[in-house]
């Protein structure tokens, strides 16, 4: 059943177990994704999370259940290809070309686009959301700062389509104000232009304000779900973290 707010499921997870060659991780997970909103995934260090994301982009290994990008099953397929249907999954890690330019890195991300105008006019849109990357456009992406190295790998992830994107702990080593520009930044483009975000996310408060909707792990399964006001008033979520 589609959430309040939502115009139709663009992720969805039946069921799924998933984890690394023989051994899940997680199991039996449910969840989805409406188009146009945020949904958090929490938990504990150890709880599933990241490999639940690795499983949706096929960086691990899918045992059963069913993984719907826009109603077709795409688990286990290759991450090529979920990248061409817009699908983007960035790692805790920064996901930048640390010797290549701030420019060659934004047009790494665009190298399956034929058009230039189309290249030309995502760049245009990345810049004017993180327009330090303009300022910082021929340095060596290994120089910029941590949270100039979140904003453009987000821009990487633009600049290949994204339409669902998979985040992995963006605020992970920023400092407070830093997250929260991202977080407004990655709510921008939720109103905007009708991203879909499945984030993972450790800053409890940074979540519970920015998604719509939340999923609980523990120990590889869903333990709660909900929306944040409800389960903020009902149960004592700072005490699952």
């Amino acid at each position: 059943m589609a959430m309040p707010g939502s115009d139709g499921i663009v992720l969805q997870l039946q069921q799924v177990r998933a984890g690394y060659g023989s051994r899940p991780v997680v199991f039996d997970i449910s969840l989805q994704v409406p188009r146009g909103n945020v949904v958090a995934l929490l938990g504990h260090n150890g709880a599933g999370k990241s490999t639940t994301l690795r499983a949706i982009v096929g960086l691990a290994r899918v045992h059963a259940g069913a993984i719907l990008l826009n109603g077709h099953n795409i688990a286990n397929r290759p991450c090529e290809e979920n990248i061409r249907d817009g699908l983007v999954y960035l790692p805790q890690e920064r996901a930048v070309f640390g010797d290549l330019s701030v420019r060659d890195n934004l047009l790494l991300g665009a190298q399956v686009v034929k058009e230039r105008s189309e290249r030309e006019r995502r760049l245009e849109r990345v810049v004017s959301l993180f327009p330090i990357l303009r300022e910082r456009w021929a340095q060596p992406a290994r120089t910029l700062s941590g949270g100039q190295q979140r904003m453009l790998s987000i821009g990487i992830a633009l600049m290949a389509g994204a339409r669902v994107l998979l985040l992995d702990e963006p605020s992970l080593g920023l400092a407070p104000t830093v997250a929260q520009n991202l977080m407004n930044t990655i709510r921008e483009l939720v109103k905007a232009e009708g991203l879909s975000v499945l984030i993972v996310e450790q800053n409890l408060r940074l979540a519970l304000d920015l998604a719509q909707y939340l999923y609980i792990l523990r120990m590889g399964q869903v333990v709660l779900e909900g929306p944040p006001q409800e389960l903020e008033h009902q149960h004592q979520l700072w005490q699952l973290f």
